[in-house]
């Protein structure tokens, strides 16, 4: 998606008030599990038979006064079972709270506050895994294939106000 990087910063000076705000855009395809606040699958590599307009890594920032968002994304694959991947990173999750899995229908509850799965509903034999807040969600969205693994980490942080 992302064929080069590309970090801007524009600093806007606020008409209203004397103080100055700054919004700025971030696009990269580096991505670190510093990044995602993630560990890296020992062995894993990354994913390079995803589509042709999807990178393997990026990473997008929008932000503006009060709000914004970060999305960290990186497809990897491993030679080991998805429930060995699973396992190390329900593992990993577990540092930001209640693991949820997507998998499982008492973890689509949906509460304003609180993470849940809403929309993730992973297909059989699929995992998605989150842990966070809604505001900084953690998730892994694994998929088992033949002979090997592919998986996804994912983080998503977003600032502002949810009733606008």
């Amino acid at each position: 998606m992302l064929g080069l990087a590309l970090t801007a910063t524009l600093p806007l000076a606020a008409q209203e008030s004397k103080d100055s705000h700054s919004a700025g855009i971030t696009a990269s395809d580096k991505v670190s599990a510093q990044d995602l606040g993630l560990p890296l699958y020992p062995g894993a590599r990354r994913d390079r038979q995803s589509s042709d307009d999807n990178s393997s890594a990026f990473q997008l920032g929008l932000w503006g006064r009060d709000s914004g968002f970060k999305l960290v994304v990186l497809k990897l694959v491993s030679d080991d079972s998805a429930d060995k991947v699973a396992a190390f990173y329900r593992q990993a999750l577990a540092q930001y709270g209640k693991v949820l899995d997507c998998s499982d229908k008492a973890a689509h509850a949906k509460s304003k506050r609180a993470l849940s799965c809403d929309s993730d509903e992973p297909r059989p034999g699929e995992m998605v895994l989150k842990a966070g807040t809604r505001e900084k969600q953690h998730t892994v969205g694994i998929q088992p294939e033949s002979g090997h693994t592919r998986f996804q980490l994912v983080y998503l942080e977003q600032r502002g106000d949810d009733n606008k």
